[in-house]
């Protein structure tokens, strides 16, 4: 696999070259294509494997937030329909139905709403958040399971995922108008392949519309205390496996990890962020636009800036080189090479060689270009830098950290004891949904 070492090579490159400066968010418009990403940075616990900023949930700070962000929509020059909305995190069914309704109605008030999506933590689920997500205008849930076994969600810090309950949580969703997604990751500790095989075997009995197979990404920044218990050639062949395995139960592969039944659009941020212009929301939010490329600060600094009609965020312009390595690995995740006619000379340089060296055929990849596509989206991800996990790429850093330091003072924080029992209390709480049937 010389080409594929090759070819990740030069993405670490140039994504390594990219650098941020800690400035006023800039003025960025956007009416065409576009998807909109809405941010909700809380969490109950932090998993050990998770690369994304995360703040642990405090009710106080969560209600701040959510006026924030709701108005940060308002002030924002967006029209239109948008191709995709996705609400992430972090835990965003940490929002109650009054949370959602308020950041939708912002949203309603400026664009088209056609297609929203959520993801969704399954230690909280009811009956009644789906019924409310689907009144809401939502279509489309994502649930991070990530494993089914007891022993690899102990290893990483995460609840437990019983049979029961995720079966009746899927079969809830469907039955209140929403597609399903379910997440599976790939290269935790005690994570073997016979554990692997028996999570394809549990989802070809709870049938989601939906799943994704996603390889462990350690994020440039980004540190896990444990060693991937799996190499990407050995990810690729259990998803090629899953491919077989979920073929027979009516399943086709959409991208080179996403398998779907049914012609319905797919629940997918990272096929959709890869190279399209979204605008994000929310603090840790990304936003791409044209060659410009934002993220949002902290909660903290985030609030502070909108709070002081005066936001503050990391940006970056990016290089055409860049945007064009970005477009490619977007072909090869969709499977599918059409880049004969690029006007970019290495891309047709790229095309040229994978036909020749049998990585595709006629544009589709072959089994060994699988594995290229495979490595290619895993560095893409892995290599693209966030300020907030990779500091280092924030070139006036001391300027971020003065402002930071400032903007805590000035927000405040709910008492700490207070906000431990809050914790303790939801914990105790998902416990209690987690082993109980639901009705």
């Amino acid at each position: 696999m010389l080409l594929a070492r090759i070819n990740t090579w030069m993405i670490k490159k140039r994504l390594g070259k990219i650098g941020y400066h800690f400035a006023e968010f800039p003025r960025l418009t956007y009416s065409g294509q576009y998807g909109i990403y809405i941010n909700i940075p809380f969490c109950y616990s932090r998993c050990s494997f998770c690369p994304f900023y995360k703040e642990l949930y405090q009710e106080d700070l969560k209600n701040r937030y959510v006026a924030e962000l709701t108005e940060e929509i308002r002030r924002a020059d967006i029209s239109g329909r948008p191709a995709f909305i996705y609400f992430g995190g972090g835990t965003p069914n940490v929002l109650s139905e009054a949370d959602l309704s308020g950041i939708v109605a912002a949203l309603r008030q400026k664009v088209t709403i056609s297609d929203m999506g959520i993801e969704l933590s399954p230690a909280l689920l009811t009956t009644g958040y789906f019924q409310q997500l689907h009144g809401l205008g939502f279509s489309k849930v994502s649930i991070g399971i990530q494993s089914f076994s007891p022993a690899v969600t102990h290893a990483v810090c995460r609840s437990g995922n019983p049979f029961e309950h995720i079966r009746d949580l899927v079969s809830c969703a469907q039955e209140s108008g929403l597609r399903v997604n379910i997440d599976l990751l790939f290269g935790l500790p005690s994570q073997s392949r016979d554990i692997i095989i028996r999570d394809f075997d549990i989802l070809m009995q709870i049938r989601p519309e939906q799943i994704s197979l996603y390889p462990l990404v350690v994020s440039k920044g980004h540190t896990i205390p444990f060693e991937p218990s799996l190499s990407a050639e050995e990810q690729l062949s259990l998803i090629e496996e899953a491919a077989s395995h979920f073929s027979g139960c009516g399943y086709a592969r959409k991208t080179i990890w996403v398998f779907a039944r049914g012609d319905a659009e797919i629940y997918d941020t990272s096929g959709s962020e890869i190279d399209s212009d979204y605008r994000g929301f929310g603090a840790g939010a990304y936003t791409m636009c044209g060659g410009v490329r934002v993220m949002n600060p902290d909660v903290y600094s985030y609030i502070a800036g909108i709070e002081n009609k005066k936001p503050y965020a990391f940006v970056a312009t990016a290089k055409k080189q860049n945007d064009e390595m970005r477009h490619f690995a977007k072909m090869l995740y969709s499977q599918f090479i059409a880049g004969k006619n690029s006007r970019s000379p290495a891309v047709r340089m790229l095309t040229t060689v994978l036909e020749a060296r049998g990585y595709t055929r006629q544009g589709h990849l072959t089994r060994k270009g699988k594995l290229f596509a495979h490595m290619v989206s895993k560095t893409v991800m892995e290599e693209l830098p966030f300020p907030l996990i990779c500091h280092s790429s924030i070139i006036n850093y001391a300027t971020y950290g003065h402002y930071k330091e400032a903007a805590r003072s000035a927000v405040g924080t709910v008492n700490r004891d207070r906000a431990d029992d809050e914790r303790g209390s939801l914990e105790q709480t998902a416990v209690k949904h987690r082993m109980a049937r639901l009705d």
